[in-house]
């Protein structure tokens, strides 16, 4: 995958957070919500969710890098991961 849409994107974060169980298929949460306030994730799920993203998307996060401006909501994680991936 040389090329990845931030829709295509924020849909597979999305799918990793339900594969977790951290989101329910019915969820409502918005792209721009943040998973934190909307009890999605926690900092014990972030570091489940983690290693998945590294899996998944070919990159490695650094521990400087697990901010909320990285981590907050579906649209900052996916912006995060497209510029690993860049």
């Amino acid at each position: 995958m040389s090329h990845l849409e931030s829709s295509e994107c924020i849909a597979r974060i999305r799918a990793l957070l339900t594969e977790l169980r951290f989101l329910t298929s019915a969820s409502t949460v918005g792209d721009a919500e943040s998973l934190f306030d909307a009890a999605v994730l926690d900092s014990l799920r972030l570091m489940e969710l983690i290693p998945l993203l590294e899996q998944q998307f070919s990159i490695r996060v650094a521990v400087e890098d697990l901010t909320p401006d990285n981590f907050d909501s579906l649209t900052s994680i996916s912006r995060y991961v497209m510029e690993r991936r860049a």
